[in-house]
């Protein structure tokens, strides 16, 4: 075999398993989503003390484009959005 024959070949591997990876990963999200709508609310770790993306007002409520995105993933899907506040120190066990 020729050097461009072996790199031929490996090159259409690498595209049919980088295929098959593709399609693996659509199913796993669809999952996810069934998940989530079966359970009927998508918890979303936040920083509260991030501003623009996410701060507590003089009310307490966390505001910021983070939470307005996750509001609307959730009436999307119609569940409950559950606020979950991430520091440094928690942000990994919560994964």
């Amino acid at each position: 075999m020729t050097l461009r024959s072996n790199t031929l070949k490996s090159a259409i591997t690498a595209m049919l398993m980088l295929g098959a990876a593709g399609l693996s990963s659509q199913a796993a999200r669809a999952d996810a989503i069934d998940d989530i709508t079966k359970a009927g609310t998508v918890n979303v770790g936040i920083f509260s003390d991030f501003p623009p993306f996410s701060s507590a007002s003089a009310d307490m409520s966390i505001k910021g484009y983070d939470i307005d995105v996750a509001q609307a993933i959730a009436d999307s899907l119609k569940v409950k959005l559950n606020l979950v506040s991430v520091t440094g120190q928690n942000r990994i066990p919560y994964l």
